[in-house]
């Protein structure tokens, strides 16, 4: 099958395999590729085919330091690795106004697994404990209101 040929069934709705969506991904021209995706989005949601949505996202590490050493993990430092750090509150709510300044709707602060749960001793904060994820949602005054998604252990992800 020629990769016109999967554009093409692709554009209109059919299903394509993992294989043929990496072949698109490899060989196919990339505007030809966003045309295709962009077509089979018009026809999923051909109610709201004019209307796309995006957000403007950050996400901002506190720190590095993880005591989990995730096989997946090239990020992670171990407690007192000489490359191990803690951002302090100020670091953080720069990182914040900057978002901010720059657009953003959604800011997202996540870390490593920290040896405690409470204050690691690093740093002039407390970080998030093992198990949840602190998600910021920056108004336009640049001033963050705060709510916390809980995770399952060991995954970083929200449910």
């Amino acid at each position: 099958m020629t990769t016109q040929s999967l554009l093409d069934r692709a554009a209109g709705g059919g299903r394509i395999t993992a294989a043929e969506a990496l072949e698109l991904y490899v060989d196919a021209p990339f505007h030809a590729l966003g045309g295709a995706a962009d077509a089979a989005r018009r026809e999923r949601f051909a109610s709201a085919a004019d209307l796309a949505t995006y957000l403007i996202d950050r996400n901002i590490n506190y720190t590095n330091v993880c005591v989990t050493a995730c096989k997946f993990c090239a990020f992670y430092r171990a407690p007192k690795h000489a490359d191990g750090w803690v951002r302090d509150l100020d670091e953080i709510l720069l990182r914040c106004a900057e978002a901010v300044d720059l657009g953003a709707t959604q800011i997202m602060l996540q870390g490593a697994t920290t040896p405690t749960s409470g204050s690691s001793g690093t740093s002039a904060h407390s970080p998030p404990s093992r198990r949840r994820t602190r998600r910021w949602r920056c108004t336009r005054s640049g001033l963050p209101r705060s709510s916390t998604s809980v995770v399952s252990p060991g995954c970083r992800t929200t449910r």
